[in-house]
């Protein structure tokens, strides 16, 4: 990938491989349109040959910040043609593009949980956090500058990317090994 650092000292950290391999696993297929600065990944379901879910976002220049656009995954409710969605792919989304936007020298990543309904915003917020993700701010409709920057009111997260690998390194080596051993 044109741009990517890395280093012969890199942190033993998970790779996009890693992340692909798990994807594959899960019977997903995952297709990158990126283009410089600017992430689109996109979680393909092997079986039906259709886009599942896609996650969008931008490096923002010497921030050293990630921000994510769009995290979306359909269900079975919103498109009753698709079969039941494999659990993770979220999760596949979430990790691939923070271990990308490592690559690119991000320390952070931000993302907005939209207020298009207030139980569902309840229920990203709770999700993200089970990832690592934190509270930051939260936008609302007089927010100028936010609603900019977001397009939206939400709960503004955030989170430490290098913690994230840390964390998550081991626990998808050892998700990716079970799920092989099976």
């Amino acid at each position: 990938m044109k741009g990517l650092t890395t280093s012969s000292d890199e942190l033993d950290i998970y790779s996009i491989n890693d992340i692909e391999d798990y994807a594959d696993v899960l019977g997903v297929d995952l297709k990158s349109s990126n283009i410089g600065i600017y992430l689109k990944l996109e979680a393909i379901s092997r079986s039906e040959q259709k886009t599942i879910g896609y996650i969008t976002g931008f490096v923002r220049p010497l921030t050293g910040l990630l921000q994510l656009e769009t995290i979306q995954v359909r269900n079975r409710r919103q498109s009753l043609d698709y079969k039941t969605i494999p659990k993770g792919v979220s999760f596949v989304l979430g990790c691939w593009a923070l271990r990308w936007a490592y690559s690119y020298g991000c320390k952070r990543a931000e993302l907005l949980a939209v207020r298009d309904d207030p139980m569902m915003e309840g229920i990203l917020v709770r999700l993200y956090q089970t990832y690592g993700y934190k509270i930051k701010d939260t936008i609302e409709e007089n927010n100028i500058a936010g609603r900019l920057v977001w397009g939206a009111v939400g709960t503004l997260m955030e989170i430490d990317i290098e913690d994230f690998l840390y964390e998550w390194t081991p626990k998808i080596r050892q998700m990716l090994f079970d799920a092989e051993v099976q």
